[in-house]
């Protein structure tokens, strides 16, 4: 089943078979139900969407759109899709207060700050591991953005990310060259990226 509501509503006003596609003839939501099912998460979370996940969105994608095509990390709505899901909108306290939002660890050759923090990790099927690790820290939401660029370019293994415009193909690849256990994040970061751009279209933030 499917439930769909106006943008911005919490009361669903029609609960229908995902299957039945006659069902959507003339509704707003046609082409975006049509296209994927995908589409029925980012319903769901446009109607959770509330006003300080918008200002995140918003002033981040814009900083995004600033600093990361400097490291030829074209696919904006990607990644600041990753960041959302990542940071859950900049609310983590990863991101909040050390302004890391998309989880990056240390490794052996990171000399910068860092911080210590419980984590969960997917490394089999639906089943999350808690363990704790060392994560990057930084002084700004700039200087975090940054550290994400460099840390993506400093890696050979990242480099089919560089020059990539589409947000899907970026998501793909990102996850197959291994940044993240969890077995759903394709689809996860997928229906994200039409909130991040309806949300940058409906404020007038533009390319």
């Amino acid at each position: 089943l499917v439930t769909i509501a106006e943008p911005g509503e919490l009361t669903p006003f029609i609960i229908v078979p995902l299957t039945d596609k006659s069902l959507f003839n003339g509704n707003q939501f046609k082409d975006r139900l049509l296209k994927s099912e995908r589409s029925v998460v980012f319903i769901e979370r446009r109607m959770k969407m509330n006003e300080t996940r918008k200002k995140f969105i918003i002033e981040f994608w814009a900083k995004c759109n600033e600093i990361c095509p400097k490291y030829n990390l074209r696919a904006i709505d990607a990644i600041v899709a990753q960041a959302c899901n990542e940071s859950r909108y900049g609310e983590s306290s990863l991101a909040s207060t050390y302004h890391n939002y998309w989880g990056m660890k240390c490794g052996s050759s990171y000399n910068g700050k860092s911080v210590n923090l419980a984590t969960k990790e997917e490394y089999q099927a639906g089943v999350l591991t808690d363990i704790r690790a060392n994560f990057r820290a930084y002084d700004s939401m700039e200087d975090g953005i940054k550290g994400y660029c460099e840390f993506i370019t400093g890696f050979s293994r990242y480099s089919n990310l560089l020059g990539v415009t589409d947000n899907h193909q970026y998501i793909v690849n990102i996850k197959n060259d291994g940044w993240a256990t969890d077995s759903r994040y394709i689809d996860t970061l997928d229906s994200i990226v039409p909130v991040v751009r309806e949300t940058i279209n409906e404020f007038g933030v533009w390319l």
